[in-house]
Order: C-alpha cells, then sequence, then structure tokens
C-alpha cells in the first residue's frame, strides 16, 4: 500500500510539473528562410527559430562581401546583401524578375499574374504600340517585355512552364502593353 502511494504521489509530482524530466529536447527540422537568403532552424530547449543573421545593407558606395549579392527587394526600404541561390524564393509564388542594375532589382509576380493556367511565364506591361515593340526575354525566354525596357534579368533555370508554344501564346503588343496573349 505504501508504494502504490508513493507512485501515485511520485505521479501526480510529474503531472503538476513540480518534477521535471531531464531527458534532451527533440525539435522539429523545419528551416525558415532569412530576410538575407540564410536559413536558420529550431533549437532547444523551447524549440524556437534561430535568430536570423543581422541584415547587412548596401549600395554603390558598401558593397556587399562574402559571396554576398546587393538586391533591392520590393518590401524592403534600402537594398541588402543577399546570401541565397535565389533571390525569388522571397516571392510567395517564387517567380520574379531581376532586374539588372546596382543594385539589382527584384520584382515578385504572384501567381494572380500568371493567367494562362500552367504557364509561369510572364509579362512586364511595357509600352508598345506595335507587336514589334515586343520581345522575349529572360534566360529561358520566359519574359514578354518591351524593346524600350532595360533586358529582364531572370535565373537560368528551365521550367517546362515557361515555354509558351504548349499554350499557343505569343509576345505581343496589347492594348499598348506587352503581354502574352
Amino acid at each position: 500500500m505504501k508504494i502504490l502511494i508513493g507512485v501515485l504521489f511520485f505521479g501526480m509530482m510529474l503531472a503538476f510539473g513540480c518534477l521535471e524530466s531531464s531527458g534532451p529536447t527533440a525539435c522539429t527540422l523545419e528551416a525558415k528562410l532569412c530576410p538575407d537568403g540564410s536559413y536558420v532552424g529550431r533549437v532547444p530547449p523551447d524549440c524556437e527559430f534561430e535568430a536570423c543573421p543581422e541584415t547587412q545593407f548596401c549600395d554603390a558606395l558598401t558593397p556587399c562581401s562574402g559571396g554576398y549579392e546587393c538586391y533591392s527587394f520590393e518590401d524592403e526600404d534600402t537594398p541588402i546583401c543577399y546570401i541565397g541561390t535565389d533571390p525569388c524564393e522571397r516571392c510567395s509564388s517564387r517567380n520574379c524578375i531581376i532586374l539588372e542594375s546596382y543594385p539589382m532589382q527584384i520584382r515578385c509576380i504572384e501567381d494572380e499574374e500568371l493567367p494562362f493556367g500552367d504557364f509561369c511565364g510572364w509579362s512586364t506591361n511595357g509600352s508598345c504600340s506595335s507587336d514589334s515593340d515586343c520581345i522575349k526575354s529572360g534566360c529561358s525566354g520566359q519574359v514578354c517585355q518591351s524593346v524600350s525596357e532595360e533586358p529582364a534579368v531572370t535565373t537560368c533555370d528551365w521550367r517546362d512552364c515557361y515555354n509558351p508554344a504548349p499554350y499557343d501564346l505569343s509576345c505581343e503588343c496589347i492594348s499598348g502593353k506587352c503581354r502574352w496573349q
């Protein structure tokens, strides 16, 4: 009987938090994308995400170092040093236009701007007066833009959804704007 009371007492102490378990804490293996393109994981004992590295800012007078590139994101007031391999990762759709300049400008292309089913090319909506004012650009030819705009610089990866042919699309001047049609 004394043993049963002892076990019950010990169980109640554990249940009400009077005694702590001293075993190791295991956290889930999730990763959080930081503003600079690096990733951090969860750390014991509370399994909160590790703090992101301090964001480094850049401009023509303060270039990035250590493998970082200087990018200007739409949601940042100041260009930042970005170490990630694909700045489009910061976009919810993972699609973006990279304008070659210093710093490089990142314009996210959201899913609602992708009007042709699975086709994942995009348009800059640059001004035009005829179809000859519109060209395909980007490393994979996935951008429809005006010849008067700076060339769109994109990541050089190929996705089948960049090919306009299966969707019967061409880069044309529609209502004064270069668009896939």
